[in-house]
């Protein structure tokens, strides 16, 4: 009667190694067990019954576990696609083990390898704004907080800085220890660029309207550009 049984158990056990398997072979074995105290017939009929059920599940199983790796290759390359089309440098940070997975965008404007290297990013932020992001994000951590942000200059490969604003979002276990921070770094500084020299030319024209000497105002507006536009120089 055992001899119905061994293959089953055998090929579960070891069958791509699913732990479902392992489940399968020990209800194998109580059927086995509760089937001594049958019939010879009954035996044999409970054993063709538990071939029939494995042999189903296996099937059924078998499909769920292809469709699942289908799905999960398709969300995959959407991702991909996805990090390909954006211009916004993207990142995923391992908190426990510091490795930090990056997307093309994010290497070719920032530099930063795939690996063990979240304190290489420390070490891009510009050393005025560092104490201040590095707080940021602990705090929010601390907090327990999803969402962080923050704006901070970021060196670029040719050691040029950035201003970046960083939005990302952090996942913890169940204690509260954070896990991951996914996140995307957008480079703002043609726009804050934009927005204080929109602000100077008001600051300008309100002078001129104050009847400020000519002199005065081109004085402003050349400290104005050099400061918002280096390394440009300006005199009047």
């Amino acid at each position: 009667m055992w001899l119905f049984y061994f293959p089953a158990i055998g090929f579960a056990l070891f069958w791509k190694g699913h732990r479902l398997m392992i489940g399968m072979a020990a209800t194998a074995i109580l059927l086995t067990m509760a089937g001594i105290w049958l019939s010879p017939v009954s035996q044999i009929d409970l054993a063709i019954i538990n071939w029939t059920f494995f042999v189903l599940a296996c099937a059924v199983f078998s499909g769920v576990g292809w469709w699942v790796g289908r799905v999960v290759r398709q969300e995959e390359e959407r991702l991909s696609y996805v990090m390909r089309a954006t211009r916004d440098a993207i990142y995923d940070w391992d908190v426990r083990t510091g490795v930090v997975e990056r997307n093309d965008t994010y290497r070719e404007i920032y530099g930063g390898m795939a690996g063990p290297d979240a304190g290489w990013w420390e070490q891009r932020v510009h050393p005025d704004d560092r104490a201040r992001v590095l707080e940021e994000l602990q705090q929010t951590m601390r907090n327990r907080a999803q969402s962080w942000s923050s704006e901070y200059r970021l060196r670029r490969l040719d050691d040029s800085y950035a201003l970046v604003l960083d939005r990302g979002y952090i996942a913890y276990d169940p204690g509260g220890s954070p896990l991951r921070r996914v996140g995307a770094v957008t480079d703002i500084t043609e726009l804050k660029r934009e927005e204080a020299l929109r602000t100077v030319e008001k600051q300008a024209l309100e002078l001129v309207a104050k009847g400020r000497a000519l002199n005065d105002v081109l004085a402003f507006l050349c400290r104005s550009v050099e400061t918002h536009t280096a390394p440009m120089h300006c005199s009047v």
